[in-house]
């Protein structure tokens, strides 16, 4: 093996002594045990493990029983953050390569993995495409390459990122490195597109089954969801996620949560990253019973005691959602998912849902807007980044955001530009005054005086170039928050006292090819036409899964997975629906019976299973007196009580 290797002695007795060295257990989770034993003979494997079924300690586990560093691809700057967080609190080294470095700091970094220091380094599949790291990534040999949400490398997947399709480069980099692809949600077309993309060489393909028995999946159909969610929040006690559809929604039902006593905050991408970690450490903590979020919320937290997932918007497919509701419930108690819409929400959702996948001619047309906004000359272009502003786009070309995004992800694959996606870009200032005049300056902006002066005094370049600024370092240091230093950056933009460019990180575009006429631009309609299908399918899939056709929502949902589940779930909201009108047309079979005249044994001649689902009843007539017994020993109905006892 390489980068010290993976220790083949005993592996599982190791494995298991480490285990109980870092996380204090003393054996591992069905499935789990499958894994890390499969990495330790050095074996390719495809790991597939519904959500919270403990993904990360698969990969990080083998690489600590042996000498090496482990190689960690990761498509969230926050996910990542939470891995090397908890690994750091274990005593683990470990790092992520998630914001701007220099070539000095990347070396460092792939120093600390060599030498031993760092045992596991943490990278977007962006990041290795890197200049500068893609120059050093042979150096790393790592022990294990460890690929978390495999299923983004899926044309057929929900969560495609172009990215992905790069990674086979890995295999080349480390021929006899094991690879790891982990995710939380595969079709059985996703599946084979992970093993052909990724090269796995001979893999071994472990499945944990997709169901999770405590966990209930409900949709309901409400006028007010706000009373309904009150409802659900009334009955199930503990903690909880909320997701809505947007920013503002978030913000409106946390207020409106907090107003009525509920301990509530809003998450989503708006907010400071340094307040949406103290949000989200209130919550891990149970300070706060519910966080009401954007759908990334969540992904890579082990928080095993949510009681509740509620949605408050139609899930964008089966397999986002299977992730988000999959959140409840992960120490094996009783948990609740429930989605609740507005009668007629799937039909407009289904409407607004197809303008959300652009057209094969919208292709030529946004990549041409790209060139037309950077200002790109014919021929020229390659090796550009352009910064891109995603609203105002979508409306001068008349399409959907989502519909844009889409668009880009399709450009990229025909290789004509590359979406920087968690590359935080570096933002850059150059101060246009002379240092003399600050203190006049200071008199006509006070508000902007101490930043200014921060900014002279530790960036002394900066009123004759542009330099890097760091908003969350200068933040920490004068006390207040990144959002506020970004604000202030961009006042003294707006103002005329020096020129702040950023940009958001998921608005970047880095053009590979040169600008050519569109009669020349080339485009892979067979990639089109399958992303087309899956997108298509995905819909299907969620519009199947909401239909009230008196199918068991988890039999739905575990077969679209490609799962066979033997019988209906019984916890559902379609199957508790369906026990409770057949009992009441049992108990009114056993009144009829009952009522006909007297019986020896009100329960002779029901089945076993009937009986035990009529005892209840039966006691309860019984006791009221509903039955009564003859002298003879007989039981007759009374008379005095005509109906049922209820659920």
């Amino acid at each position: 093996m390489q980068g010290g290797g993976l220790d083949p002695k005993g592996p599982m007795d190791r494995a298991l002594a480490v285990l109980k060295q870092f996380w204090g257990y003393d054996a591992l989770r069905p499935g789990q045990d499958e894994i890390v034993q499969s990495v330790l003979e050095g074996r390719d494997t495809l790991a597939l493990l519904p959500t919270g079924g403990g993904k990360s300690i698969c990969y990080q586990l083998p690489v600590l029983c042996g000498t090496g560093h482990g190689l960690v691809i990761s498509p969230l700057i926050a996910l990542m953050a939470d891995q090397v967080d908890q690994l750091n609190r274990r005593g683990i080294p470990a790092e992520a390569l998630s914001g701007p470095r220099t070539l000095d700091a990347l070396e460092a970094a792939v120093d600390r993995c060599v030498y031993g220091t760092t045992r596991f380094l943490y990278v977007s599949p962006e990041r290795l495409e890197s200049g500068h790291f893609g120059l050093l990534i042979e150096r790393l040999r790592p022990s294990l390459i460890a690929i978390d949400e495999a299923h983004c490398i899926s044309q057929w997947g929900y969560d495609f990122r172009p990215a992905y399709l790069r990674l086979n480069r890995l295999k080349e980099c480390f021929p006899d490195t094991p690879t790891l692809a982990l995710t939380a949600t595969a079709t059985p077309e996703v599946v084979k597109d992970i093993l052909e993309k990724l090269q796995l060489r001979e893999p071994r393909v472990i499945r944990r089954s997709f169901v999770r028995p405590n966990l209930s999946y409900s949709v309901r159909y409400t006028e007010n969801k706000e009373t309904e969610l009150l409802y659900l929040l009334d009955r199930v006690q503990g903690s909880a996620v909320v997701y809505a559809p947007t920013r503002k929604a978030c913000e409106a039902a946390a207020a409106h949560l907090r107003s009525l006593g509920h301990a509530a905050e809003a998450y989503h991408a708006g907010l400071d990253r340094d307040e949406r970690s103290a949000r989200q450490k209130r919550w891990m903590d149970n300070q706060t019973r519910l966080v009401v979020a954007t759908n990334a919320f969540g992904m890579g937290i082990d928080k095993p005691d949510v009681r509740l997932v509620a949605h408050l918007m139609v899930p964008s497919g089966i397999e986002a959602y299977f992730q988000e509701a999959g959140r409840a419930g992960r120490d094996g108690a009783p948990a609740y998912s429930v989605v609740l819409l507005y009668p007629g929400e799937p039909a407009e959702w289904l409407e607004s849902r197809k303008q959300q996948f652009p057209g094969w001619k919208d292709l030529p047309r946004v990549l041409e807007m790209l060139w037309v906004k950077g200002g790109v000359a014919l021929g020229s272009g390659r090796g550009m980044r352009l910064s891109i502003d995603r609203e105002a786009i979508s409306r001068e070309l008349e399409m959907d955001k989502e519909q844009l995004s889409k668009a880009l992800d399709l450009i990229e694959v025909s290789g004509h530009l590359e979406v920087l996606r968690n590359l935080r870009t570096v933002s850059t200032l150059q101060l246009d005054f002379v240092a003399r005049e600050m203190e006049s300056i200071g008199a006509e902006h006070p508000r902007l005086l101490p930043l200014l002066k921060h900014l002279a005094r530790t960036q002394p370049g900066i009123f004759s170039e542009a330099v890097e600024i760091d908003e969350t370092a200068i933040a920490k240091t004068l006390g207040t928050t990144a959002m506020d230093i970004a604000d202030g950056l961009r006042r003294i933009d707006q103002v005329g006292l020096g020129r702040y460019h950023t940009s958001d990180e998921e608005h970047n575009i880095l053009l590979t090819e040169n600008r050519v006429e569109r009669a020349y631009i080339r485009m892979d309609k067979g990639f089109f036409e399958q992303r087309l299908h899956a997108f298509q399918s995905g819909t299907e899939g969620i519009r199947r899964w909401l239909h009230e056709d008196g199918l068991c929502r988890t039999q739905k949902m575990i077969d679209y997975l490609g799962e066979l589940l033997p019988g209906p779930c019984g916890t559902c909201d379609v199957c508790v629906g369906r026990k409770r009108k057949d009992r009441a047309r049992l108990r009114a079979e056993f009144l009829k019976r009952i009522q006909s005249g007297p019986v020896r044994d009100p329960l002779s001649g029901w089945a076993l299973e009937e009986q035990n689902a009529l005892r209840s009843t039966l006691e309860h007539w019984m006791r009221t007196g509903a039955l009564i017994q003859n002298p003879d020993g007989t039981w007759q109905w009374s008379g005095t009580h005509s109906e049922p006892l209820n659920d």
